[in-house]
């Protein structure tokens, strides 16, 4: 066997479980991300707490971001 061919192995050894691991974490994250959004509305609009409210509809909103727009496109490097 050759170095090449080798490293072309090792390298989608790796390749596939940074894949494997975000197609494990992708639900996941967006039960999270979507759970906090709607966590954030009901504090904001039902208790009156604003500050809480918006702090985690953005924390939500960042989540689903990263995980749609982020994650993807970085992958697409590899």
């Amino acid at each position: 066997m050759a170095i090449t061919e080798i490293s072309d192995r090792i390298a989608e050894a790796i390749k596939g479980v940074v894949v494997g691991v975000f197609d494990f974490l992708t639900p996941i994250l967006t039960v999270l991300g979507i759970s906090q959004i709607i966590l954030g509305l009901l504090l904001g609009l039902g208790l009156r707490q604003e500050f809480l409210g918006f702090r985690l509809i953005v924390g939500g909103a960042l989540t689903l971001i990263f995980n749609y727009i982020v994650v993807p496109l970085l992958l697409g490097f590899i």
